[in-house]
């Protein structure tokens, strides 16, 4: 018995000898740096006597600056402009600022800067209290996402991606001395977009640089050991591997890791994860035990664990630093063991979050972060653990290639009369509002692994505690021009202005534009504050609004004007909103006289489109009807053209319909006038329908004012059928289609209105 009892307490104690350092580590209460919505990508640097330096960019009187502060035993400085205002002739778009100490511990900070319709990067160095004049990287083309590192000699190394019109992007590496000298470094050339690389210099002076490429519908990471001919492919797969960072532990190997959009059971999805990997010139290797707290099931809003960071502490614990979907997180591997998941915000607390947790450690090994939260910038340090640095239990990766999964083509194309019909997601967020994922990603999902002929990233103006900054608001409209090829991908410009719930505000109203330079409206302040405001703004430009999830935010139907909403949204990740108590498909909410219906029964005139309205989670945190909720909602338009002027004519005229995700095809007629058409008759009107579904067919219903009239049912994928209605009243009549499949998915026509004289 005296044996039993040894070992359980052997047992007990090894078990607490294993959690008792994850269990010590402390958490500091975070520091504001500053309240409001207006600051944005803060970034940290520390040096040998313990003074934190931080950046970041801060919109004043619709204008970005780049401010620097410090703050050391426990005062921060007073605010320093760096840009634009010692400049002139900027137009105050300045984005992503970086900072970094060289050996000689001058400050030196990067970012990039649009200036005289370019982005440019653009460096300062402050040595003995005093900024040296901006050094302007010269380039051909845009320039983005400047990341730094100190050399072992004077001076900084920077690199960063060029992006050219046609999508085409590579990156540059080069060598700033103090005296602002410029030596830029020859890499590989590579096939596909090169973008999104972070570099680090290893204990022994060597070089690392990682980057994304994406090839052959896919998106990979890449390492590189500066001076070799040939990088290192570290991922393989139909998963979007992206935002790669880099770490040197105290063996020198480099430390990678990234995250993706691959869930446990090999599918894709919307939730990523991050991982880790080890890389010592010749293997890799990744951790002995799988990190803690992964879980791609969930419905709820703490999912995902995306933009990761690694960092080494003086104890030789691997951090990881990252973003979930609602919130930051921390977690670390020591010895053998990953720590708990750390949350350091609550993620009950919806809203616009930075993109990245940035993290240095100061002399003492304590890592302070710092990280732009709701409606807030905060910097907190986090301390304590053992001080006994153990060697990392690793163990080789087996890497595998993964099929890249085949989706319905875009390339099986309808016809209906002259025109085509094309299919697009329409609505969509970011990581720069309240989604997940940044636009690129969006953009090259929807294109290559959906297939989509159109698309629109919608993010929130001004929304939960987050403003979309005019740089952030330059910035993507430079990806969304770079992605648009006319004849075979077509992207619209827009943003999701995001008023309150009715009656107390208006409701949200996607703005979609076909200019390449947009502004963008606020409903917060200015001329836009209400419908009427937004539609008198938006009418120069010829752009359109969209409501959606109308019978849960609700719709301003007093405001609703024909030409400029011409048509609404039904179907999304929140539901269908065609009646109240929508079926198959139930909608969120259910604000009365707030539906489709209602508002063709108070006569108003407009066609019915579909779109995702995904922020990224799976199951949309439990509102969603599917797993991956990009697959929710669609709009197809009839269009003898594949271009920007085309899909908002489509719109204009209500040549357009709505699926709730999947490429269901609707040829509606009456009287051989398209959808979304007004005619007068004398006589009882013929209706003809074809519909090609996406899977069996369970019924098709034909609408007259709210009512159904005629019902189609059958097996099959294919339906048609004409129909005259000899029981139509004096006066004006709208119809409409609803298809219904036997997998629950859904269609419905934009209406014809028929004039019984």
């Amino acid at each position: 018995m005296w044996k039993l009892w040894i070992l359980f307490i052997a047992m007990t104690a090894l078990t607490w000898a294993g959690t008792v350092e994850m269990s010590s580590i402390n958490y500091s209460e975070p520091v504001q740096i500053i309240e409001g919505t207006n600051s944005k990508s803060p970034d940290i640097a520390i040096d040998s006597k313990g003074v934190i330096h931080l950046v970041y960019t801060k919109t004043t009187d619709n204008k970005d600056a780049v401010y620097y502060q410090t703050y050391f035993k426990g005062q921060f400085s007073s605010e320093e402009i760096i840009s634009p205002v010692l400049i002139k002739g900027t137009d105050g778009f300045e984005f992503e600022p970086k900072i970094c100490l060289d050996s000689k511990e001058h400050i030196w900070v990067i970012w990039s800067s649009k200036r005289n319709n370019q982005w440019q990067i653009q460096l300062r160095m402050k040595s003995e209290d005093i900024w040296n004049p901006e050094i302007t990287i010269p380039a051909a083309n845009d320039q983005f996402h400047p990341v730094i590192c100190k050399d072992t000699d004077n001076g900084i190394w920077f690199s960063c991606e060029s992006l050219n019109k046609d999508t085409a992007r590579s990156i540059y590496l080069t060598l700033v001395r103090d005296d602002g000298t410029l030596n830029e470094i020859a890499l590989p050339q590579q096939k596909g977009i090169s973008r999104n690389p972070t570099i680090i210099r290893g204990h022994d002076g060597t070089l690392w640089i990682a980057w994304e490429n994406y090839q052959d519908k896919q998106n990979d990471i890449y390492l590189l050991k500066v001076g070799e001919n040939r990088p290192v492919r570290v991922t393989s797969g139909p998963a979007y591997d992206t935002n790669p960072s880099l770490a040197i532990d105290n063996q020198n190997r480099v430390w990678i890791s990234w995250s993706n959009d691959q869930q446990d059971d090999g599918s894709l999805g919307q939730a990523r994860w991050f991982y880790l990997q080890c890389y010592d010139g010749k293997k890799f290797y990744e951790p002995l035990q799988k990190p803690n707290g992964k879980d791609l099931s969930k419905a709820g809003v703490d999912q995902s664990f995306e933009c990761p960071q690694v960092k080494i502490d003086p104890h030789n614990r691997i951090w990881i630093l990252g973003r979930s979907s609602q919130s930051f997180y921390t977690q670390y591997y020591s010895g053998d063991k990953w720590s708990d998941i750390k949350v350091l915000s609550n993620p009950e607390d919806w809203g616009g979050r930075g993109q990245f947790l940035r993290g240095e450690f100061d002399p003492d090994g304590n890592l302070w972060i710092v990280r732009r939260d709701v409606r807030k910038m905060l910097l907190q340090q986090i301390s304590g653990g053992s001080g006994k640095s153990e060697a990392l239990k690793i163990k080789p990766v087996h890497k595998t290639d993964t099929p890249i999964p085949q989706y319905s083509s875009a390339s099986i194309q309808f016809h209906i009369n002259d025109y085509s019909v094309y299919f697009g997601d329409i609505h969509t967020q970011s990581l720069f509002s309240d989604g997940v994922g940044c636009p690129e990603e969006i953009y090259a999902r929807g294109r290559d692994r959906y297939q989509w002929d159109f698309m629109a990233l919608t993010d929130h103006e001004d929304f939960v505690g987050n403003r979309i900054s005019p740089t952030e608001w330059e910035y993507m409209k430079s990806i969304t021009n770079s992605f648009n090829q006319p004849g075979r991908f077509v992207t619209l410009n827009a943003f999701e202005w995001t008023h309150a719930r009715y009656p107390k505000g208006m409701g949200h109203k996607n703005v979609y534009f076909t200019q390449d330079d947009p502004p963008i409206f606020y409903h917060t302040y200015g001329d836009s504050t209400e419908t009427k405001g937004l539609l008198d703004l938006i009418k120069p430009y010829k752009a359109v609004a969209i409501p959606h999830h109308i019978g849960w935010t609700g719709i301003d139907w007093e405001n609703h004007d024909p030409e400029l909403e011409p048509v609404i949204e039904i179907v999304s990740v929140h539901g269908a909103y065609e009646y109240m108590g929508n079926l198959p498909i139930k909608h969120r909410g259910g604000m009365k006289g707030h539906f489709i219906q209602d508002g063709l029964n108070q006569g108003l005139r407009f066609g019915i489109i579909g779109g995702s309205d995904t922020h990224g989670m799976n199951w949309q945190h439990g509102v969603s009807r599917k797993a991956d909720s990009n697959l929710t909602g669609l709009t197809a338009i009839l269009s003898n053209k594949l271009d920007r002027e085309s899909i908002l004519e489509a719109l204009r005229n209500r040549r357009c319909y709505a699926t709730s995700g999947a490429k269901i095809y609707i040829d509606f007629r009456i009287e051989g006038q398209l959808m979304g058409s007004c005619l007068t008759t004398k006589q009882s009107p013929e209706i003809s329908f074809r519909v090609i579904g996406t899977g069996p067919i369970e019924y098709i219903h034909l609408i007259r004012d709210g009512k159904t009239i005629f019902s189609y049912g059958g097996d099959s994928y294919f339906g048609s059928s004409t129909y005259k209605d000899t029981d139509i009243t004096l006066g004006t009549h709208y119809y409409y289609l609803r298809v219904i499949q036997k997998d629950g998915e859904m269609a419905w026509s934009s209406p014809v209105w028929v004039s019984m004289e």
